[in-house]
């Protein structure tokens, strides 16, 4: 009896591990992307109607909001001055023609990376904390457009 409760035990686990595992994957309206263990994650609508992924975990203090907007006639790099003016930022061009803004927010530093996905729209992904972190780096590279 002793023995079948184990191993009824071991197949729950080895399930709800893979249930977790298959959840990692997260689509929301405009993209998908892969949420780490121990990260929550939600979907926020602006005033404007623009959606964004949040993404946090509370633990590490660290918080992704991802979002794709228009570009409404504009460059990306006419979109990040102006947003890096909107918020007393810094831009700087990085490697693949993305664009990456840093400023202080209510939070602490900021990094908001800009890259264009060629049809009139932007993702722009906004990392509040350590923007090295693995997680980090796992999140941006599995974002994924629709």
């Amino acid at each position: 009896m002793k023995k079948s409760l184990l191993t009824l035990l071991a197949l729950l686990l080895t399930l709800a591990f893979a249930v977790s595992a298959s959840a990692a994957r997260k689509k929301f309206t405009d993209f998908s992307v892969d949420v780490p263990e121990g990260w929550e994650s939600t979907e926020d609508t602006d005033a404007k109607g623009l959606k964004t992924a949040i993404l946090t975990n509370a633990k590490k203090k660290i918080t992704v909001m991802i979002g794709v907007e228009p570009l409404e006639g504009k460059t990306l790099k006419q979109k990040a001055e102006e947003f890096a003016k909107q918020v007393k930022g810094t831009v700087q061009a990085v490697e693949g023609g993305n664009i990456l803004v840093t400023y202080e927010g209510n939070d602490g530093s900021v990094t908001v990376l800009l890259s264009d996905i060629e049809d009139g729209r932007f993702f722009g992904a906004a990392i509040v904390g350590d923007i090295e972190d693995s997680d980090v780096d796992a999140i941006m590279n599995s974002i994924e457009s629709k």
